[in-house]
């Protein structure tokens, strides 16, 4: 009996730590000791190894008070979501200005797509905001691979936009 409380207790742990729920440290302190004091057939079960505790990083993608995006034009920001960043997210806002249209799209695609969109062919993209003047974004569980942040002024001419914007890149480490 004593063992499958402790089974039962280590696959818990284990279960939450895969699912990134947060684990309060007395709580896991309290678990491990009590399956250490655990016994089968008389000999003591070794305690599970704790995970060291993981930390939230931010990383900036861009900052940019006066992002110009000429005519016609767009400007692109490149990042990379690698392996070991968990609960990657891309936090952002921005507000265009320049003439009465202030209006300026803003995607968020991965590096192929962006290299087909720089060819005026169809992608998919992971968040369009469509022509507004301003927006704000939160897009999360993005995956390891090379991402491209647009700031696309193609549809109007002969207008240059002016860019407020800051997006950062969020993640456990």
């Amino acid at each position: 009996m004593k063992t499958s409380v402790a089974l039962v207790i280590g696959l818990l742990l284990i279960l939450m730590t895969a699912c990134m729920v947060e684990i309060p440290e007395k709580l896991v302190t309290a678990l491990v000791e009590k399956i250490s004091e655990m016994k089968s057939d008389g000999v003591s079960k070794p305690a599970p190894t704790l995970l060291p505790k993981k930390e939230s990083r931010t990383q900036v993608v861009v900052s940019d008070t006066f992002l110009h995006v000429g005519s016609g034009g767009h400007k692109a920001f490149r990042f990379t979501v690698t392996g070991d960043m968990e609960d990657a997210r891309l936090v952002g806002s921005f507000s265009a200005s320049g003439d009465s249209r202030y209006n300026v799209v803003v995607c968020l695609m991965d590096a192929t797509a962006y290299e087909n969109w720089v060819k005026d062919r169809e992608v998919s993209t992971y968040y369009n905001s469509g022509q507004v003047d301003t927006d704000s974004f939160d897009l999360g569980c993005l995956r390891p691979g090379i991402y491209c942040l647009v700031y696309s002024n193609r549809f109007t001419e002969p207008s240059a936009k002016r860019v407020a914007t800051r997006a950062d890149l969020k993640f456990m480490r």
